[in-house]
């Protein structure tokens, strides 16, 4: 079994782990708890920031919102492979450009794609790193 790591998944793992209910133990299981424990060096450790946890959370969460969706999640994966117009967008998905182009617009929004005007033409392309690496592992995981 391959296992991947997404680059902010420690502090998601951290995060519940610390939601977790405490292990109800009796007082000598927590006194030869203690003493089996080694004593850390907390001087190289970042104290804890609830405030700092949150606002990840709430960026993660809003940024896996955005590939929630079959349509945006379609568009990213074709955008890995490099840019494309709304026209190829269309035919791919199989979708009213109407329909592409409110995707594309949510996804702009995010900050995950941009676009480049040549004349009359639109080009999108993902403007985000962190979209590549998440959807080309999702890529390897279930389609690969």
């Amino acid at each position: 079994m391959c296992t991947i790591q997404i680059p902010f998944s420690s502090w998601i793992i951290f995060a519940l782990k610390q939601s977790e209910p405490p292990i109800a133990q009796d007082a000598s299981m927590q006194k030869a708890a203690s003493q089996k424990a080694a004593p850390q060096d907390t001087s190289l450790q970042e104290p804890f920031n609830a405030g700092q946890m949150q606002d990840n959370a709430r960026r993660t969460t809003d940024f896996l919102k955005s590939l929630a969706h079959s349509g945006r999640l379609m568009i990213l994966c074709r955008l890995v492979e490099g840019p494309a117009t709304v026209g190829e967008l269309e035919e791919m998905l199989s979708m009213r450009q109407s329909s592409v182009s409110k995707q594309l617009a949510r996804l702009r929004e995010e900050g995950l794609v941009d676009y480049q005007r040549d004349g009359r033409s639109i080009s999108y392309s993902l403007a985000d790193d962190r979209a590549r690496k998440i959807v080309s592992m999702l890529y390897d995981l279930f389609c690969g």
